[in-house]
């Protein structure tokens, strides 16, 4: 199992049709030394839309001729897209479904802290499956407009709140909220203190 890259020459090609001849080059060497499509992913190079808006559409041909021409399994490295753009997660998001549509399979997300992904979404929880066979479904509840019922709702011990800072990729308050957690001598969520 390899990853591979439609590189040439150290650059990354700006077109779709340049990297799918990278793509062909590369596999027929591969299977030379008896690699198949099922052991490889094939990345489809993610750039930024702010350096380039026309980066995108031209990942999701990528992705597309991947997955349903040379039927193989695309992948990306999802937050590439948001680099440098106000509101990343909702960028993030809208990318991740359109190249979900396309067939995409494993994406590579990056949660950067509580406001790199939708507050709803949890980027774990929306990966089900197993392996390079990995089919991601996006969990977009709440993001609907609906608004959550309001009501009493109990506060997490400090051990959640470490717990979710880690799934969330909150780099920003982990410190603090670890110190709070070994502050209050529990052993981690929903476990209580443990005795030797």
């Amino acid at each position: 199992m390899f990853i591979l890259l439609p590189l040439a020459e150290g650059e990354i090609p700006q077109t779709a049709g340049k990297r799918v001849e990278i793509i062909q080059a590369i596999y027929r060497r591969a299977r030379a030394f008896g690699f198949t499509k099922e052991d490889l992913l094939i990345d489809g190079m993610v750039m930024t839309a702010a350096s380039n808006p026309k980066a995108p559409a031209e990942t999701l041909k990528t992705i597309e001729w991947v997955s349903k021409t040379f039927k193989g399994a695309p992948l990306i490295g999802l937050s590439n897209v948001s680099f440098g753009m106000p509101e990343r997660r909702w960028l993030n998001a809208a990318f991740l479904a359109m190249a979900t549509a396309r067939g995409l399979r494993p994406p590579l997300p990056t949660p950067r802290g509580k406001n790199s992904w939708p507050s709803k979404w949890r980027p774990m929880s929306s990966v089900r499956g197993t392996g390079t066979r990995r089919i991601i479904s996006p969990v977009f509840s709440g993001l609907s407009g609906q608004k959550e019922p309001k009501g009493p709702t109990a506060e997490p011990s400090p051990p959640e709140r470490v717990y979710q800072a880690i799934l969330d990729g909150n780099r920003e308050d982990i410190s603090d909220l670890v110190n709070a957690a070994m502050a209050g001598g529990k052993s981690g969520p929903g476990t209580g203190a443990r005795t030797p």
